[in-house]
């Protein structure tokens, strides 16, 4: 199993564990506070973290705008399919906005963005945790 699927089936495993649901393969997110065991209190960021931790590596970013200034390759879902042929398990997945209120002044001139949210695409139907 290479990095990319471990991650994806990590992120997927603790999004059902959380839930306890499926939907056509794609495990229902909750927010923060509403979802059972460990996701019931992590943000976005502590999920991915979380995950990559079970994949057996450790890093830990102040939010998930140092993550997405943190990425190699940033691109559209378009742009992925365009450039590899598909949204890869394992992928991160960011909402990136133009409205910069509220960011941390260190990224409010680079261009790149206020990075809102962040997943991880599962590889599984549709799914995305």
């Amino acid at each position: 199993m290479t990095y990319p699927a471990t991650f994806a089936s990590a992120g997927y495993d603790m999004a059902v564990a959380s839930t306890g649901e499926k939907d056509n393969g794609q495990p229902r997110i909750s927010y923060p506070g509403k979802g059972k065991g460990e996701l019931g209190t992590m943000d976005c960021q502590a999920f991915v973290e979380a995950c990559l931790k079970k994949a057996g590596l450790s890093r830990n970013w102040p939010g998930s705008n140092a993550m997405w200034r943190d990425m190699a390759w940033r691109g559209t879902p378009e742009e992925c399919v365009q450039q590899f042929g598909r949204v890869p398990a394992g992928a991160w997945l960011f909402i990136v906005t133009s409205d910069m209120t509220g960011v941390k002044a260190k990224y409010l001139s680079d261009g790149l963005g206020n990075a809102t949210h962040v997943g991880i695409c599962t590889g599984k139907g549709k799914g995305a945790a």
